[in-house]
């Protein structure tokens, strides 16, 4: 018996993974867009992560690179990675995109995507809650 990477397939892995995420049905709300442009909320996005003393990567070589990845990598606590997608008001994702992200997905990878700086707002405190019923204590 073969298991085919099929886009059914992937598509109920996805919900999976993301029930499995986000118990409590968090994240649910719509992400209304900031205004601007997508680097605007970037830089708002790891302000608050510095803040907060999150390390955090972007990719600024991305011409060099495998094409697909997100924008941000942020390292939590407990061995946590949380990768989320940035997007202006009218930003879509690529196909590379769309295929990273049913793979990782399927990992156990979620990638959010963000809209909004309240999104990636809500975002971070979520996991934060998560890691919090792990057992990380601040």
């Amino acid at each position: 018996m073969t298991n085919q990477f099929t886009k059914e397939w992937a598509l109920g892995i996805i919900a999976q993974r993301e029930a499995e995420r986000n118990p409590e049905g968090l994240l649910q709300d719509p992400d209304n867009p900031d205004p601007g442009l997508e680097s605007d909320l970037q830089r708002n996005c790891t302000d608050f992560l510095d803040v907060r003393g999150y390390p955090w990567f972007h990719d600024y070589s991305r011409k060099k690179n495998r094409p697909g990845w997100s924008d941000l990598f942020v390292f939590m606590p407990m061995r946590t990675i949380v990768l989320v997608e940035l997007k202006s008001e009218s930003g879509t994702f690529r196909k590379e995109q769309k295929e990273l992200r049913l793979v990782l997905h399927h990992l156990g990878h979620p990638v959010y995507p963000a809209r909004s700086m309240k999104r990636f707002r809500e975002i971070i405190l979520k996991e934060e809650m998560l890691l919090r019923k792990r057992g990380w204590n601040p």
